[in-house]
């Protein structure tokens, strides 16, 4: 691998071009990189069918005798040949041309041979190797010397313009990005006012729906309560009367209570047992003595009495045991009479309820106190007891005597007597026990 550079004559634009067409002849290269001062990018020359083309905006390359060209090469696989003006920026008369080639990085193309590179050479000695006489030429008078430093000076010049002009561009451009991105601010600064107005006046506008649709929500609400609140009434009326029902299908006393009274009844059983046995036993003794001649009185008498005392006692225990299953018929009955008159008060007080709403739904106003006093008396209200129906036989009966006598004479022990009229016997009547 070799690199050679060579300083060369400074030549103008369009010969330095023309020198590198022909190098790329030479090479076999079909196309050459011109870097142009003020490009960002190289331009690039190509060979099609045996012509050079060139970019129309830089087709003045081909005739411009200044020396606007900053970069230019041409190459092939494992050769390039390149000049760079910039290296030599300060040098007012020569550049420097780069010469490289790779014999290993030919890409399969034949290296370049001894006739190649002659021919290289002679045209660099041709367009960019000026000789004595002709380089000498440029400083015989002082005018020529003037007018090669003023052609390089209008160059600067030049450069020095391109690059003002470059700068200025650079500043509208941005200076018209700016302005283009704040009048686009705010334009996007007013479109999101404007969206943000349309989105609250949207917000409120959704909240006035939300709250009439809140607010008819709450009626209907209302509605349904006291709707729910008429149904759930009813079906406790029917939860009522059903249980009502089932205790009238089972209207019977518990399990404990039935229970409790066993001991009642086996007593009873036992001491009737008892004196039925003692009854028989003291009737054979009554007739074993009574049909005994030799019998004496006093015996006789005491088995009497003694017979009959056992059936006192066992008529007394079989009537207060009837009585007291009698009392407990009797309570049984009352609770399902109870039963009954609060089933028929349940549904009385349903109908009171129901009448009561509709006339304030209807009339808007609640129902009179005299009607409703009137359409719910007696309600839930518990009919006296009879006393009477309590008392034994033997007190109604004695109870009777006392009511139809208009004097009563009682003898009391120590020879005195106590009499009542009919007034003092009311009296007596109307006195509870204890007073």
């Amino acid at each position: 691998m070799g690199s050679h550079q060579i300083t060369v004559h400074k030549v103008a634009d369009q010969l330095l071009v023309k020198f590198f067409k022909e190098v790329a002849q030479a090479i076999g290269s079909t196309q050459i990189a011109i870097g142009v001062i003020g490009s960002t990018q190289s331009v690039p020359m190509r060979l099609n069918n045996e012509a050079w083309s060139l970019e129309n905006e830089y087709a003045w390359l081909l005739k411009s005798d200044d020396y606007s060209v900053e970069t230019i090469s041409t190459g092939r696989p494992g050769f390039n040949v390149s000049l760079d003006r910039r290296t030599f920026a300060g040098n007012v008369l020569y550049d420097q041309l780069t010469i490289s080639s790779d014999p290993n990085q030919t890409g399969g193309a034949p290296p370049l041979a001894g006739e190649g590179v002659k021919t290289i050479n002679d045209l660099v000695s041709t367009y960019l190797m000026a000789d004595f006489n002709s380089a000498s030429l440029a400083f015989s008078t002082p005018q020529t010397v003037q007018s090669l430093l003023k052609s390089h000076q209008t160059m600067v010049t030049r450069l020095e313009g391109m690059v003002v002009d470059i700068g200025e561009r650079a500043t509208r451009v941005r200076i018209e990005l700016d302005e283009e991105f704040n009048a686009r601010k705010s334009e996007l600064e007013l479109q999101f006012a404007q969206r943000q107005t349309d989105a609250q006046r949207t917000v409120e506008e959704q909240k006035r729906i939300l709250s009439e649709q809140d607010e008819e929500l709450r009626t209907r609400a209302k509605l349904l309560d006291d709707r729910n609140n008429t149904h759930a009434r009813r079906a406790l009326h029917e939860q009522f009367k059903t249980r009502l029902a089932d205790r009238f299908k089972n209207l019977d006393l518990t399990p404990q209570t039935k229970s409790s009274r066993t001991p009642i009844h086996w007593a009873v059983a036992v001491t009737a047992s008892i004196l039925a046995i003692l009854i028989a036993a003291f009737t054979y003794e009554a007739v074993t003595i009574l049909g005994n001649a030799g019998s004496t009185m006093p015996e006789r008498i005491l088995v009497i009495a003694k017979s009959a005392t056992a059936s006192l006692g066992f008529l007394g225990v079989i009537s207060w045991y009837l009585r007291w299953l009698n009392r407990w018929f009797e309570r049984l009955a009352d609770a399902e009479f109870q039963l009954k008159q609060f089933e028929l008060d349940i549904n009385r007080a349903q109908w009171v309820v129901e009448t009561a709403f509709e006339w304030k739904i209807t009339q808007d106003a609640p129902i009179p106190d005299p009607l409703l006093e009137n359409i719910s008396r007696n309600l839930f209200s518990k009919s006296e007891k009879d006393e009477n129906a309590d008392m034994h036989p033997a007190d109604f009966l004695a109870s009777a005597i006392l009511g139809r006598a208009s004097a009563v004479s009682l003898k009391i022990p120590g020879g005195g007597e106590v009499s009542l009229d009919s007034r003092g016997i009311r009296k007596l009547q109307n006195e509870k026990p204890g007073d």
